[in-house]
């Protein structure tokens, strides 16, 4: 089996070209998603390795936006890799929690009500720990928002 890293192959030259620049344009887990359907190779451990690397180097060379845009690109595909394994009512619960502020998680929680309502996602809920006061904080928000919910439905 060949591997799509083989740059003697100009066909794969290419592919590897659109996908980084797929890559680096996404600008949501969608589409981030969508790169790593398009070019399966990207979801490679290879991949982050090597962002990673690229990464480590551009502080050195002085470009702090190529660190920081690359840093998120990494994050994002990260997210995008953990979530293609998770179940439909971790992903609601990841986006009850992920939501910008209340209405929109509230908003979240209307369309995934079943999901969001079963034994798993409550269970998972209250197991959670963020780690730090203000992710802590966030955390009880949104627990107590999921709870008013649930009575409220």
């Amino acid at each position: 089996m060949s591997s799509p890293f083989d740059f003697d192959d100009p066909g794969r030259r290419e592919r590897v070209r659109l996908a980084l620049e797929a890559f680096l344009a996404a600008v949501d887990e969608d589409e981030m998603a969508q790169v790593v359907a398009d070019y399966s190779f990207v979801a490679e451990s290879r991949v982050a390795d090597g962002v990673d690397q690229l990464i480590d180097h551009a502080p050195r060379v002085g470009d702090a936006d190529a660190f920081f845009r690359l840093q998120g690109q990494l994050e994002l595909l990260q997210s995008v890799l953990a979530m293609q394994g998770e179940s439909a009512g971790e992903r609601a619960l990841h986006a009850f929690l992920n939501a910008a502020d209340e209405d929109e998680a509230a908003d979240v929680f209307a369309r995934e009500a079943t999901l969001l309502k079963s034994a798993e996602v409550r269970a998972a809920l209250f197991a959670l720990e963020a780690g730090d006061p203000e992710s802590d904080l966030h955390l009880e928000v949104r627990r107590a928002l999921w709870q008013r919910l649930v009575r409220s439905t």
